[in-house]
Parts: structure tokens; C-alpha cells; sequence
């Protein structure tokens, strides 16, 4: 009995396995993500809206910072969406019978791209929050280390 998934096997219990993996790898994560991110949006907009009926004059920073937000949450369910369905709709694919639909380097390519997932929300969050910017700035000018 090997350590891996077999992919490739035919046996009604090697698919039950592999559709239960799916469902906890990447169809319960994805439905978390969606639903912890429209919380944030709806109570970002809760926020916004107390905040502009109570002070007026800071709507229009607070309309900014919310675009802001969205366009952050927006990137990092792109980035989740991008690299990790490939690789779940290839192992799907392998699974239900069809080998070759892509040569070994795409495959490899898709497998790699799901793995570099794992540093795509850190760099997401740097290049769109304006804190971390300007502290590497100061970092940088200061001279690094």
C-alpha cells in the first residue's frame, strides 16, 4: 500500500478517497474563503456606513480605504483561484479516466504553480498595504540590515 494517492486507479474506493480529498483540499477551503471574505466586505460596509453618516467629511477616505480592501481580498481570491483550481481540475481529470489531456511538463507546471501558492498572499498583502510599503521605504533608505 504506497503512501500516496493512486491517481490513477479504477477502485470505487480509491475514487471515494481521492473525491473526499477534493472536497477537504480544495471545495471546503474555497467555500471558508468565500465566505470569510464576504463577512469582511459586509462588515467593512456596516463601518463605512456609520462612519459617513456620523462624520461627513471622512467619507471620502473611508470610500478609499474600503476600494482599497476590496481590490486586496479581490487579488488574494484571484491568486487562490488561479493556482490552486488547475491542479484540482487535472487531478480530476487523471482520476476519471483521461491520462494525457497535457504533456509532463504541464503537468509539472500546474503542480509547482499549486505549491507557490503558499507565498502569494504574503506578496499580495505587501504590494497592497500601504504600512508595509512605507516601512520597507524607510528600511531601504536607512541602508537594510
Amino acid at each position: 500500500m504506497p503512501c500516496s494517492v493512486d491517481w490513477e486507479s479504477t477502485l470505487l474506493t480509491d475514487r471515494l478517497y481521492v473525491a473526499y480529498m477534493f472536497t477537504l483540499g480544495l471545495f471546503i477551503p474555497l467555500a471558508v474563503v468565500l465566505f470569510s471574505y464576504g463577512n469582511i466586505i459586509r462588515i467593512m460596509r456596516t463601518i463605512a456606513d456609520r462612519r459617513a453618516t456620523s462624520c461627513p467629511h471622512m467619507a471620502a477616505f473611508v470610500s478609499r480605504h474600503h476600494i482599497r480592501m476590496m481590490q486586496m481580498l479581490f487579488a488574494m481570491l484571484l491568486a487562490f483561484c488561479v493556482t490552486w483550481i488547475p491542479y484540482g481540475i487535472h487531478c480530476l481529470i487523471i482520476v476519471f479516466g483521461h491520462k494525457k489531456i497535457l504533456s509532463e511538463d504541464g503537468a509539472i507546471f500546474i503542480m509547482m504553480l499549486a505549491k507557490a501558492s503558499i507565498g502569494t498572499y504574503p506578496v499580495i498583502y505587501a504590494c497592497m498595504n500601504n504600512e508595509i510599503q512605507n516601512a520597507f521605504k524607510a528600511w531601504s533608505i536607512r541602508g537594510g540590515c
